[in-house]
């Protein structure tokens, strides 16, 4: 919501009185159904409530749903496309990031067992 004071101002003391009923008593469901009462000292002074044009809970849901599954998939080393994400450079800094260091701790691992096993053949 917006509060939109067209031809003058809100006086300090009526700012704080809006910002605190918004704080205090306008949101929830208990809170429904309330009136702001604003007066103002002049005949050209309009004061509206709008409704901004913001899906609040859309956005919440598509938007930390992306956030939660891009943590949780990184968190675990899972590469994109197993999830169904599929974006230019994922794959690319997967492999240079956590493929390629594993995969060399893997060779350093497995050639030290095959240098002790050939030592202890010959």
């Amino acid at each position: 919501m917006a509060v939109v004071v067209e031809g003058g101002r809100l006086s300090d003391e009526e700012r704080k009185a809006v910002k605190a009923f918004l704080k205090d008593q306008a949101l929830g469901v208990q809170n429904a159904g309330r009136v702001l009462l604003l007066e103002t000292e002049g005949d050209r002074v309009q004061v509206r409530i709008e409704k901004l044009n913001l899906d609040v809970q859309r956005l919440v849901e598509t938007d930390s749903l992306k956030y939660f599954r891009d943590s949780m998939r990184s968190a675990h080393g899972m590469p994109p496309r197993l999830v169904g994400v599929i974006s230019a450079g994922q794959l690319r800094i997967l492999r240079e990031t956590v493929l390629r260091p594993k995969r060399r701790w893997l060779e350093r691992v497995v050639n030290a067992v095959l240098s002790d096993v050939e030592a202890g053949v010959a």
